[in-house]
């Protein structure tokens, strides 16, 4: 029941985020059938979805039309499929496809279940220690900050 709530907070917050064409729940989008909204953010829009050809279910990572138009936005959205495209690890979701329709660029990516990393980031204690990539205390928090940022609040 609070998930619902949530997430009919999330709904109604992303009418804040430009766009032309919102997708709606039970609709199609090329071989996809539309979801819930799982997430809004810097980027646009994340809606659980199901591939109807696999038969498996994915997120469709829609960037705004509006924003479509703004180069550097479109250079982002861009930059971040090729990024994932060529990562390969157990904590990164895959991305599956990029494609265009109905004037949405979307990104279609592995459905990972479970908390966001703002959700992780307030349920633990950080700690000031060194971490592995040689962070120290500033860096950490730093790099932490703007990932959180980035994610817009989401869920």
């Amino acid at each position: 029941m609070r998930r619902r709530r949530l997430l009919q907070a999330i709904i109604r917050s992303a009418a804040k985020i430009p766009h032309a064409m919102m997708l709606v729940s039970g609709t199609r989008l090329g071989p996809y059938e539309i979801g819930d909204l799982i997430g809004s953010g810097g980027m646009g829009h994340v809606f659980r979805a199901r591939d109807v050809r696999l038969n498996r279910d994915v997120a469709l990572k829609t960037l705004p039309d509006t924003w479509a138009a703004d180069p550097q936005r479109l250079a982002r959205f861009e930059r971040e499929a090729r990024i994932l495209a060529s990562l390969n690890h157990p904590n990164i979701a895959a991305l599956y496809e990029v494609f265009e329709a109905e004037g949405q660029r979307v990104l279609v990516m592995e459905l990972v279940e479970g908390p966001t990393l703002a959700d992780r980031v307030k349920a633990s204690s950080l700690s000031c220690e060194t971490g592995e990539a040689g962070l120290g205390d500033q860096e950490l928090l730093s790099l932490v900050r703007r990932l959180v940022r980035t994610e817009g609040g989401s869920r």
